[in-house]
């Protein structure tokens, strides 16, 4: 985990990073794995933050979100993936709700074109 954020001694966000020039599977995967698993136990929203470098962003897109379409989710998903429509040129966003115990809780997946 990067950062989680607190308020009031609750949590209350996990941010996960990753710096990706090209969809790197097993890279991807550990980081999904320790965002949504190792690190939150308590079901906390989750932001899986890329910032990339690839020459084509849209064509990376596509691949990353292909990876997390077929990423096998060890918890209950609740609301499959969700492509949001992209607030500028350098952003990409989708989320999906995952549930853990009874509680559910949102994954957000943001790519930043940083090059």
């Amino acid at each position: 985990m990067d950062i989680l954020l607190t308020k009031d001694n609750q949590e209350i966000a996990i941010f996960e990073g990753l710096k990706l020039d090209s969809v790197r599977a097993e890279y991807i995967t550990e980081h999904i794995n320790k965002a949504i698993s190792n690190y939150n136990a308590l079901g906390t929203a989750t932001f899986v933050v890329a910032y990339v470098s690839a020459v084509d962003f849209e064509g990376f897109w596509e691949r990353y979100i292909n990876h997390i379409e077929e990423y096998p989710f060890q918890l209950g998903v609740k609301k499959e993936l969700n492509i949001q429509v992209h607030p500028n040129a350098s952003t990409r966003v989708a989320n999906m709700i995952l549930s853990r115990n009874g509680y559910d809780f949102p994954v957000y997946y943001i790519a930043l074109k940083i090059s």
